[in-house]
């Protein structure tokens, strides 16, 4: 490739297995987009093979992995570069080597890019300390995104936080971070501004177990002008000292969870009234306080439209009047789309905590293994009178649904390998348009009487073996239908085949998939989402 004169674009995004590059490409002058640069230490393959190519721009990642020493690749003077990526390595965890620190600092010190930089990110680093350019608030006075991951042993971050221009911030896998904003009080003497974060949207933590304070001053005090006056989007997994989330007058977007055996403590935040998504997880209790406005009589969370709860335990704790200041019908009573994912606690449907969430239009439940759906509630209708989409997936205990409400237009059930009968009043739904069903093998029959199904125009039978025919009131429908799927049904198949009895009602259907029935190897897909 050195005799490529005339090349100007290497793109090598995604190769995260590229274990060396071909030798002497500092000859190719004309070189302006190189995505990846993978550092070895025979002759040719050095990082300073870059140093000369000047026109460098746009995107470039090295590999440093093999680089023993200060590097001389000139980043700095490379002024079309705008997103930078310094990988040590692609793996999701780094473990330091037996306690030693290596050469990874002198290597990043020397790594300094010029003061334009959009993107950084940083990933694998083994260092004690970031570099001297990092600590800079200078160099950051273009940067829009910071990506730092898998950096075990730094217990700071650059000083990004007084940046004008930065707005998504993600760090994961950072062990030894206990404060996110260290010497607050040094780094912001001078500046016209102390607004912090000015301009960040977006910011995840991830796996910070021992992140526990958002700021502190120089003297080691918490310090309280911690601003973020544009945070909309907000992201913590695994972070489990944390106590507080920080005032960020125009969050929409909230998720807390907690994916390991750990519990979070109890976090304690304002939640504004224009919060409009809400996802807390694993032990995770959301302390709701009162502030000004809610002691004068307004209604918390009037704005909250989507809450998903996930983890043993979430969905029924985020419910107990004790920890919370309103009572939840007034924290979700405006709430349209709810989603209980892994909450292994639950057995029975959640009916009244369900029904504190009238406006419900969207209701998808998953991975609740334990959930088994018997008792009275499946004798009533399920009490959401304005719920247009029901999905159940990988249920594997549930026995019976409630009834379901006539506003339904939608319900999907997959992997519910229990379930022996679908909710008694099916036919009576005049608005179902699609009704989805695979691999629910308890299945026997559909229900009878499904003759007020007049809307219905998408129907798909996936794996459910035991369903072998229509049901009278669901036959007049079948014509009418615009996508009809039905597979790994052998007997129900036959049926809608060249020769079977309900042929002549499926023919005219436009769009359908109903493939013979003998055995075939290919990969299974849900019919639609």
């Amino acid at each position: 490739m050195a005799t490529m004169r005339k090349l100007s674009h290497i793109y090598l995004l995604g190769c995260h297995n590229l274990e060396r590059i071909p030798p002497n490409l500092s000859q190719l002058h004309n070189l302006r987009t190189f995505t990846t640069f993978v550092v070895d230490t025979e002759d040719g393959f050095g990082i300073e093979e870059l140093k000369e190519l000047r026109h460098l721009g746009q995107r470039l990642e090295y590999n440093l992995e093999k680089v023993k020493t200060g590097s001389k690749a000139n980043i700095h003077g490379k002024q079309n570069l705008r997103e930078l990526l310094l990988y040590w390595n692609h793996k999701e965890s780094v473990i330091p080597r037996n306690g030693q620190v290596g050469n990874e600092e002198e290597v990043l010190e020397s790594l300094v890019p010029h003061s334009e930089l959009n993107i950084l990110e940083v990933h694998g680093y083994v260092g004690l300390a970031i570099s001297q350019w990092m600590r800079d608030p200078h160099m950051f006075q273009c940067l829009r995104e910071l990506r730092i991951s898998n950096c075990p042993r730094c217990t700071d971050l650059p000083v990004v936080w007084l940046s004008s221009s930065l707005e998504h911030l993600s760090l994961s896998c950072m062990v030894s971070l206990t404060t996110l904003c260290k010497s607050i009080d040094d780094e912001a003497a001078g500046q016209s501004s102390t607004q912090i974060f000015p301009r960040l949207k977006k910011m995840t933590l991830d796996n910070l177990p021992n992140l526990e304070k958002w700021t502190e001053d120089s003297a080691g005090e918490t310090n309280s002008f911690l601003m973020f006056p544009q945070l909309e989007e907000l992201r913590i997994y695994d972070c489990f000292k944390l106590a507080s989330l920080p005032q960020s007058p125009v969050l929409t977007n909230l998720t807390c969870i907690s994916y390991s055996l750990k519990a979070f403590v109890s976090m304690s935040m304002p939640l504004h009234s224009w919060l409009v998504s809400l996802n807390v997880g694993l032990l995770a209790n959301i302390v709701i306080p009162l502030d000004d406005q809610q002691s004068q009589g307004r209604r918390s969370l009037d704005t909250l439209q989507s809450l998903e709860i996930k983890g043993d335990n979430g969905f029924v704790s985020i419910f107990i009047l004790s920890k919370l200041h309103l009572a939840p019908c007034d924290c979700f009573a405006f709430v349209e789309e709810l989603v209980i994912s892994s909450c292994y606690n639950i057995v029975h449907w959640p009916v009244e905590e369900l029904r504190c969430m009238p406006r419900i239009r969207s209701l998808r439940i998953w991975h609740c293994t334990n959930l088994e759906g018997k008792g009275s509630s499946s004798k009533e209708i399920l009490p959401l009178p304005q719920l247009e989409r029901l999905w159940i997936a990988s249920c594997g205990r549930l026995l019976e649904i409630p009834k379901l409400p006539a506003s339904l237009e939608e319900m999907k059930i997959s992997y519910a390998i229990s379930l022996v009968a679908l909710p008694s009043n099916l036919g009576n739904l005049p608005k179902l348009r699609k009704l989805g069903m695979w691999g629910c093998n308890g299945l026997r029959k559909l229900p009878d009487g499904m003759d007020g199904l007049t809307s219905l125009e998408r129907l798909s039978i996936s794996e459910c073996l035991g369903i072998d025919k229509f049901p009278q009131g669901l036959l007049q429908h079948l014509s009418a239908l615009k996508y009809l799927y039905i597979d790994g049904c052998p007997d129900l198949q036959r049926c809608c085949r060249n020769g079977g009895e309900y042929f002549e009602l499926v023919s005219s259907v436009p769009d359908k998939f109903i493939p013979a029935t003998e055995p075939t190897k290919r990969k299974f897909v849900i019919p639609f989402c």
